[in-house]
């Protein structure tokens, strides 16, 4: 101790008063942060770089496991006990077993998100498609002739276009505050992207590391070929690529961008053509399609592919014979940007390069090396497309037998690099390729403008939005990690750590709360945001389950109805069936219009939060959304038997719509018990719009409004033609059946028809008096047409309006109770006491109680019971009946095999109609069994 004091005396003699010298400290990397940066080195693939997680367009996450040797999926779905939104328990793929050289690197979604690619070492792709639920995954491709060679990884890899869905879209651009509140700027825009010839048919296309083009497609049967050529260099060495991108080239062809590895960056035009199909004969299978042929034809070369100097960067048409300065770099990402679709001036095709350096860490002791930053610096190239040569035929002849020029003449426009101050790990385009998200190595996620690479942050302009970012809407820094993915409309980002292990991080608000009661504009401005972002997603085929899942719980009611009220104009959906003319309308609505089921299972969201009680709108679009199955359904069954006048109903149909035509009459039974009390109620008062409006909210009981609102009336009123067919069917068979076999499959369908308490053959009067009201009220308010239709849409959130008061007092007093009305023709007291609590549709207790012990499945109308001992499956405890769930509102219905049902026309049914929930969202697993 004495020593030490004497050499602190001696230090303060030599030096003097100092002050205390701290040893700088750094902040660690991430762990394996090295070894991820030189996996990108090593090789790309798809967009930007192999990928270990990926989220699919349905809301499915799947990830690699940390040791390579199999893929987890995850589906993202709704708890329905707080309301929270989370992946589900880990569901590993079936698959072949890893080579012990050549682990799984990289997976891919397909547009849709049906169809999975997991990729080798090896350059293997094994391709699975989902079966009627998210997590479950079959393989349609297995790569059994594939070589296993580490020359043949894949390096780049594309999905084509699928038709009709992609070929068209409704681009929501814009949203803008005036005097009549929000409008929508939207405008259809079609894509002449590369494609499969048939209809909603997947394909691939990729390139190896050995040069090697390869495009799988699929056949009508949705099995897998192959066909390749090799790419030609316009150099002698061939050197092997270790990047490669695809972009669409707007003419039906791609564009390929192949960097290889003495940093040479080779441009080549990639042609697909399909074989024409031969006409086939109606009601024969399909043909299979003749496998097409492949040309790459290769446009030109930049010999040089670095990050380049300030100076050397001046935007200049290149042939890429300049030398560049060397910035000590390397390359991490390719990604190749199709042309956006901008409606006045979109962006040129480009070529994306993530050049990046992660230095050596250093000893904070070692002060004789200055510390060094990691970074990343983007680099960019323009694809310039002059006008085409004015040549003789036969020198394009030539030329393209060559595979080694172009009679055109392609160039590529440098733009100036951009380097960021962290390692970009991951880069995701969006919204038609016109943002880029960049995700970066301390945990912030970048939204950035592709044509000025600005950061789009929160511009605090209240009149006029076009993105979450913009609107306020951020993800704070989060925890670093080496692997994220981001949600369909990229608000919601799964990170992957390095146990395997998958963290959600959700975009948050940052002007404040959406459940404030201020009028701040800025909080108008954040649900035009939402709207936009909801409209793009129903007009791409994405789920939207990431939209609601950053919308507060906390979000106030009339946020909730602006919401949907926006949704509905954004969408273009028209409720107004009253004119006789309208009634191509409701046709439309019933079978043609996903725009507005989308914007019911919305409303039905956001009225049903966590485990608490439905409100009225909620409550209502839920008894649309079923109402227009069953319509949907009973029309499937009379198009399927032809003149239903003269064909009776099949026997094999028979056991299939008891649960539907019971499910049905009994929904008439809760209509006319909601409807007679709220009569009794308001009987005694001379009630107004206002406190009829009061009575409703603090029931949360739709009826009336389902009986006012023209799209509901209609759907009801087709109802009794089916019912009386299939009743008439019944009796007939359930009495004079030929043989006791039939007679026991009609009995049942007999016998519910005969518990109905009342005729309910009278329902379609008081459907057919209804209209009659609703029309005269509308004539004698002298509604306009648009009126009318802003009036339907507003009936649909759950408001009377006052123009109607007419018809609902109408209805609630004369029609029900003057003598000879309509509680003359049938008993009040068989009608209260009935029991429909498996409906669904009441906030009772009885009914809470109900669903606690019981299952009932949405789509086949039954309350579930478990099977015969014998009927499960094999290893499933006999009787256990295994269940879907809905990802949004929970509900369920039973996990059918394609072995199981009781005929195709069963089948049919159910693969069709019921392959999504009534509320149109995808199925998960159920973990409960009946």
């Amino acid at each position: 101790m004495p020593l030490m004091m004497e050499d602190e005396s001696y230090m303060e003699e030599l030096f003097g008063d100092s002050e205390p010298v701290h040893i700088p400290t750094m902040t660690p990397p991430i762990k394996g942060l090295a070894q991820r940066i030189d996996e990108l080195h090593e090789s790309g693939c798809c967009h930007h770089h192999f990928v270990k997680i990926a989220w699919s367009k349905s809301g499915c996450v799947a990830s690699i496991t940390p040791d390579g040797r199999g893929v987890n999926l995850r589906p993202f779905f709704r708890n329905s006990s707080d309301g929270k939104w989370i992946l589900g328990e880990e569901i590993p793929l079936k698959l072949p077993q890893a080579h012990e050289d050549f682990p799984f690197v990289h997976i891919s979604w397909g547009h849709i998100g049906t169809d999975l690619a997991v990729l080798d070492a090896a350059g293997r792709i094994f391709v699975f498609t989902s079966i009627f639920a998210l997590g479950r995954m079959v393989m349609t491709r297995a790569p059994a002739m594939d070589q296993e060679d580490e020359m043949g990884a894949v390096i780049g890899m594309h999905w084509l276009s699928i038709i009709p869905h992609h070929s068209k879209s409704q681009i929501a651009w814009s949203a803008s505050h005036g005097g009549n509140g929000w409008g929508f700027n939207i405008s259809s825009h079609a894509f002449n992207d590369a494609h499969h010839p048939l209809d909603s048919k997947a394909a691939l296309i990729c390139v190896g590391r050995n040069g090697i083009l390869r495009l799988r497609f699929q056949q009508p049967d949705n099995s897998w070929q192959e066909t390749s050529i090799e790419l030609e260099h316009m150099s002698s060495s061939r050197e092997p690529f270790t990047h490669a991108a695809f972009a669409s080239n707007n003419d039906d062809s791609l564009l390929l961008a192949a960097h290889d590895v003495i940093g040479h960056l080779h441009l080549y035009r990639v042609q697909i053509h399909w074989q024409a199909s031969q006409p086939q004969k109606q009601g024969q299978p399909p043909r299979p399609i003749a496998p097409p042929t492949l040309e790459a034809t290769n446009l030109m070369i930049e010999d040089s592919c670095y990050p380049a100097s300030p100076a050397s960067a001046d935007g200049s048409l290149t042939t890429g014979q300049e030398q560049r300065a060397h910035i000590p770099a390397q390359l991490t990402h390719l990604s190749f940007l199709p042309t956006t679709p901008e409606q006045h001036a979109g962006t040129l095709p480009t070529i994306l390069a993530i050049f990046s350096h992660c230095p050596s860490p250093i000893s904070p002791l070692d002060q004789t090396q200055p510390p060094q930053n990691s970074f990343s610096i983007i680099a960019r190239w323009e694809v310039h497309q002059p006008q085409q040569n004015h040549l003789h035929p036969s020198v394009d002849l030539v030329a393209s037998k060559k595979k080694s020029a172009s009679s055109q003449s392609f160039r590529l426009r440098r733009l100036s690099d951009m380097p960021t101050n962290s390692l970009v790990l991951s880069l995701f385009p969006v919204w038609y390729n016109m943002i880029l998200v960049l995700c970066q190595s301390d945990g912030s996620i970048e939204f950035r403008n592709r044509a000025s690479m600005d950061v789009i942050t929160a511009d605090y302009i209240q009149d006029k939005v076009s993105t979450l970012p913009q609107a306020g809407f951020a993800f704070s820094t989060a925890e670093p990690t080496l692997h994220i993915a981001l949600s369909a409309n990229h608000c919601v980002a799964a990170a992957m750590q390095s146990d395997g292990s998958v963290k959600l991080k959700s975009m948050e608000y940052t002007h404040g709360s959406l459940n404030s009661s201020e009028d701040d504009p800025k909080h108008g401005a954040a649900i035009a945001a939402l709207v936009l972002q909801h409209t793009s997603a129903c007009n791409q085929y994405l789920t939207s389950d990431d939209i609601f899942a950053i919308m507060n719980q906390d979000i106030s009611d009339a946020r909730k109805r602006t919401f949907v009220s926006q949704a509905l104009q954004a969408l273009n959906v028209n409720l107004d069936c009253v004119s006789e003319d309208a009634h191509g309308n409701a046709m439309a609505l019933l079978s043609r219009s996903p725009q507005f089921i989308k914007c019911l299972s919305a409303q039905n969201l956001l009225g049903y939060p966590g485990n608490s009680q439905r409100s009225l709108s909620s409550k209502l679009a839920w008894a649309v959304l079923n109402i227009r199955y069953a319509t949907q359904i009973m029309s499937l069954v009379m198009r399927t038997h032809g003149q239903i006048d003269k064909n009776p109903l099949r026997p094999e149909w028979a056991p299939l719509l008891v649960g539907l035509c019971r499910w049905m009459l009994h929904f008439m039974i809760w209509m006319l018990d909601e409807i007679i009390a709220l009569g009794h109620s308001l009987r005694n008062t001379n009630f107004d719009r206002a406190a009829l409006q009061a009575k409703l909210n603090e029931t949360s009981s739709p009826a009336l409004i389902i009986l006012l609102s023209s799209f509901s009336r209609i759907m009801l009123g087709i109802w009794q033609r089916p019912l009386i067919w299939i009743s008439k069917t019944a009796a007939g068979f359930a009495n004079t059946a030929p043989t006791l076999e039939l007679r026991r499959t009609y009995t049942p369908v007999h016998t519910m028809f005969l518990e109905c308490p009342f005729d309910w053959r009278l329902f379609e009067w008081l459907v057919s008096e209804t209209n009659h009201l609703v029309r005269t009220s509308y004539q004698k308010a002298g509604v306009s047409d648009g009126h009318r239709a802003q009036m339907e849409r507003d009936m649909m959130l759950g408001e009377i309006p006052e123009a109607l008061m007419p018809a609902a007092h109408h209805l609630l007093t004369a029609v029900l109770f003057k003598d000879g009305g309509f509680l003359d023709r049938i008993d009040p007291a068989k009608i209260m006491f009935f029991d429909t609590r498996w409906l669904g549709l009441d906030n009772s207790m009885r009914t809470a109680a109900f669903f606690k012990a019981h299952k009932v499945d949405v789509c086949q109308k039954i309350v579930l019971k478990p099977h015969a001992k014998g009927e499960g499956e094999e290893g499933e405890g006999g009787g256990e009946m295994k269940l879907r769930r809905c990802t949004r509102c929970s509900e369920y219905m039973e996990d059918f095999s394609s072995g199981q049902g009781q005929g195709q026309g069963h089948m049919n049914w159910l693969m069709g109609w019921a392959k999504h929930c009534v509320c149109s969202n995808a199925w998960m697993i159920a973990e409960e069994k009946v």
